[in-house]
């Protein structure tokens, strides 16, 4: 089941999250009128640097990048870039694994559908958060 990532509606943040048995850390910061992310796991082998954010997109832009591990997608009410102003309001950051991303691949509009079985991660799966 796809996860839901709680996000706040701060300027920049940084939390760890472990998903999927791989621990990433998650550094979300505004720049340049964008939002963008650092997706950093060891056990997921990943150290991508300011990915851009953009709505129903994944972050991590290439399959080869993933590892198999998986990828993270921005949802924004009407397709709006993602703002931290907006975070928990109308756009919302959700985690797939690489079995939840094979329809997408195959037809990127499947995706609403597919999120709305997600669960949101709380308490111990949200390892610290960091403003």
């Amino acid at each position: 089941m796809p996860q839901q990532i709680p996000v706040q509606a701060i300027v920049k943040q940084s939390l760890q999250v472990e998903l999927n048995g791989n621990l990433y850390t998650l550094n979300i910061i505004q720049t340049q009128g964008c939002m963008s992310m650092d997706i950093i796991s060891e056990t997921a082998g990943l150290n991508l640097l300011a990915q851009r954010c953009n709505a129903a997109s994944l972050v991590i832009p290439f399959q080869e990048s993933e590892n198999g591990a998986g990828n993270f997608i921005f949802i924004t009410a009407n397709d709006e870039l993602p703002g931290y102003e907006e975070f928990g309001l109308t756009q919302s950051l959700y985690y797939l694994t690489d079995a939840e991303l094979a329809p997408y691949r195959t037809n990127p509009q499947t995706i609403l559908a597919l999120l709305s079985t997600a669960g949101t991660i709380t308490g111990a799966a949200v390892v610290a958060g960091v403003t």
